[in-house]
Protein backbone atom coordinates (compact mmCIF):
# COMPACT_ATOMS: atom_id res chain seq x y z
CA UNK A 1 0.00 0.00 0.00
CA UNK A 2 1.12 3.34 -1.06
CA UNK A 3 1.09 6.55 1.51
CA UNK A 4 1.50 9.95 0.68
CA UNK A 5 4.51 11.58 1.75
CA UNK A 6 2.40 13.48 4.66
CA UNK A 7 0.72 10.66 6.06
CA UNK A 8 1.47 10.89 9.93
CA UNK A 9 1.27 14.99 9.60
CA UNK A 10 -2.81 14.14 10.27
CA UNK A 11 -1.96 13.08 13.54
CA UNK A 12 0.11 16.08 14.30
CA UNK A 13 -0.13 19.04 15.55
CA UNK A 14 -0.26 21.57 18.89
CA UNK A 15 -2.37 20.45 21.45
CA UNK A 16 -5.24 23.42 20.53
CA UNK A 17 -5.03 22.14 16.88
CA UNK A 18 -4.79 18.08 18.28
CA UNK A 19 -8.35 19.48 20.44
CA UNK A 20 -10.05 21.47 17.55
CA UNK A 21 -9.43 18.28 15.04
CA UNK A 22 -11.17 15.96 17.81
CA UNK A 23 -14.22 18.41 17.58
CA UNK A 24 -14.44 18.20 14.14
CA UNK A 25 -14.27 14.66 13.95
CA UNK A 26 -17.01 14.85 17.03
CA UNK A 27 -19.17 17.24 14.81
CA UNK A 28 -18.74 15.02 11.53
CA UNK A 29 -20.34 12.05 13.56
CA UNK A 30 -22.86 14.03 14.65
CA UNK A 31 -23.69 14.84 10.98
CA UNK A 32 -23.64 11.46 9.96
CA UNK A 33 -26.06 9.92 12.67
CA UNK A 34 -28.53 12.28 11.70
CA UNK A 35 -27.99 11.67 8.19
CA UNK A 36 -28.66 8.18 8.63
CA UNK A 37 -31.70 9.48 10.45
CA UNK A 38 -33.02 10.95 7.41
CA UNK A 39 -31.82 8.51 5.31
CA UNK A 40 -33.96 5.40 7.66
CA UNK A 41 -37.12 7.55 7.55
CA UNK A 42 -36.65 7.95 3.79
CA UNK A 43 -36.27 4.48 3.45
CA UNK A 44 -39.29 3.63 5.53
CA UNK A 45 -41.87 6.25 2.56
CA UNK A 46 -40.51 4.71 0.11
CA UNK A 47 -39.69 1.13 0.46
CA UNK A 48 -38.14 1.49 -3.45
CA UNK A 49 -34.93 -0.91 -2.43
CA UNK A 50 -34.74 -4.43 -1.10
CA UNK A 51 -33.75 -5.27 2.76
CA UNK A 52 -30.56 -6.19 1.43
CA UNK A 53 -30.00 -3.29 -0.05
CA UNK A 54 -30.27 -1.56 3.00
CA UNK A 55 -28.88 -3.39 5.30
CA UNK A 56 -25.87 -2.75 3.24
CA UNK A 57 -26.05 0.46 3.19
CA UNK A 58 -26.33 0.76 6.97
CA UNK A 59 -23.39 -1.47 7.56
CA UNK A 60 -21.06 1.03 5.73
CA UNK A 61 -22.57 3.94 7.77
CA UNK A 62 -22.00 2.11 10.50
CA UNK A 63 -18.47 1.61 10.18
CA UNK A 64 -18.03 4.78 8.64
CA UNK A 65 -19.42 5.93 12.17
CA UNK A 66 -17.54 4.01 14.27
CA UNK A 67 -13.96 5.06 12.47
CA UNK A 68 -14.55 9.49 13.01
CA UNK A 69 -15.43 8.04 16.66
CA UNK A 70 -12.56 5.75 17.19
CA UNK A 71 -10.22 8.73 15.86
CA UNK A 72 -11.55 11.22 18.02
CA UNK A 73 -11.03 9.07 21.10
CA UNK A 74 -7.46 8.41 20.03
CA UNK A 75 -6.75 12.48 19.78
CA UNK A 76 -8.52 13.14 23.00
CA UNK A 77 -6.67 9.95 25.08
CA UNK A 78 -3.07 11.50 23.59
CA UNK A 79 -4.44 14.97 24.98
CA UNK A 80 -5.67 13.60 28.12
CA UNK A 81 -2.75 11.59 29.04
CA UNK A 82 0.07 13.43 27.76
CA UNK A 83 1.23 17.48 28.30
CA UNK A 84 2.83 20.08 25.92
CA UNK A 85 6.24 19.99 25.31
CA UNK A 86 8.21 23.22 25.05
CA UNK A 87 10.45 23.23 22.36
CA UNK A 88 14.45 25.13 22.77
CA UNK A 89 12.96 28.19 21.67
CA UNK A 90 9.90 28.29 24.09
CA UNK A 91 7.33 27.50 21.76
CA UNK A 92 5.37 24.36 21.53
CA UNK A 93 6.33 21.54 19.65
CA UNK A 94 4.41 19.27 17.52
CA UNK A 95 2.82 16.16 18.84
CA UNK A 96 1.52 12.44 18.45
Amino acid sequence: MKLPGNASREWSGSFQELRWKADKLRRKVKEQLAEHRRQDRLDRKRGDRTAQERALEKTGRAASVRKLFARAERIERFVAEHEPKEGTRGKEVQAM
